[in-house]
């Protein structure tokens, strides 16, 4: 009697054991499908510890890899994360459904694609020559929650919108006539703009950023050049750092002002109608000695950018 007592409580214990695996592995799948990982993750381990199974170290397997995926993306990390699921989608599966394993990670690539895409965005946002109209893409783009931007980006958005608020302001307050051009006048409103060695910094700056964060192009960073460097110049540089031929441990030492600062020495030459100046300036080191160069500054429709730099010695 007492052995038949002990096999029926074993029975019961074991039939209870494996109601609460099942219920546990129903909802971790409900979770999965509905991508609540977390969720799903606390539900198989649950299972897990009522029953060792292949069954729920696959599912565990799976929900493993889908926060992994979420962690690259949390991380901005958007290159890793795109080859990540991609490499997931060809994973074999066993207990995933054909339609829930086709569906692995097609929500997240999309997100990904969209990332992928906004350095473009921004840089055709401040690219756009008209300044309401640049204003009203700024705007849009800084408001629309659909809008994944990154930090950096956040910033030049604000920065250029801010810029067209104070020129706009600047506008108001000045006379509808203008002053007739003069040498003194335009190199006046070019110092309202320009200092040298802080275009370079900001040119050498961005260029050495693009080279860590591995970019294999300049076209994401077009935007933080801009403001420096004119639409020539500036293809100039992003067809140079393509090609390979600009590169931190050579070429880019020998821009002007990058080790040791430029002096300014005199305006060598102002155009008659106020559109460029020519400014001369010089460096010294121990390796190369004294130099000089001069820098040909444009107005770039409202902005002074540097249009060539040329050794004079």
């Amino acid at each position: 009697m007492r052995q038949l007592f002990l096999f029926a409580l074993l029975f019961v214990l074991t039939a209870c054991q494996s109601s609460t695996y099942k219920s546990m592995m129903e909802t971790g799948e409900e979770q999965f499908a509905a991508g609540e990982y977390r969720v799903a993750l606390t539900m198989f381990e649950k299972a897990l510890s009522e029953k060792n199974t292949d069954e729920v170290n696959e599912w565990l397997s799976w929900t493993n890899a889908m926060l992994e995926g979420q962690q690259l993306m949390e991380e901005e990390r958007w290159e890793e994360a795109k080859q990540f699921f991609e490499d997931l989608q060809k994973r074999p599966a066993t207990v995933l459904n054909p339609t829930l394993h086709q569906r692995i990670g097609q929500a997240e690539q999309k997100q990904i694609a969209q990332a992928l895409k906004e350095p473009d965005i921004v840089a055709e946002a401040l690219a756009i020559e008209d300044d309401a109209k640049r204003f009203e893409r700024i705007e849009h783009l800084l408001t629309n929650e659909r809008t994944n931007l990154k930090a950096e980006q956040l910033e030049a958005l604000k920065g250029e919108k801010q810029t067209i608020l104070d020129e706009t302001k600047h506008k108001k307050k000045e006379h509808t006539t203008k002053p007739v051009n003069n040498r003194q006048a335009t190199i006046d409103h070019m110092e309202t703009q320009v200092n040298g060695q802080a275009y370079v910094n900001q040119v050498v700056q961005t260029i050495t950023q693009a080279f860590e964060e591995g970019a294999s192009t300049l076209q994401p960073y077009q935007n933080m050049l801009s403001p420096y460097l004119t639409s020539p110049m500036l293809n100039d540089y992003m067809t140079h750092y393509k090609s390979g031929a600009l590169c931190y441990e050579c070429d880019m030492e020998l821009i002007p002002g990058h080790y040791n600062p430029l002096k300014f020495i005199r305006y060598a030459d102002v155009s008659p109608t106020g559109d460029y100046v020519y400014v001369d300036y010089s460096t010294y080191s121990d390796w190369y000695g004294y130099s000089e160069y001069r820098f040909r500054y444009e107005l770039d429709g409202k902005r002074w950018k540097i249009a060539e730099i040329k050794a004079m010695n």
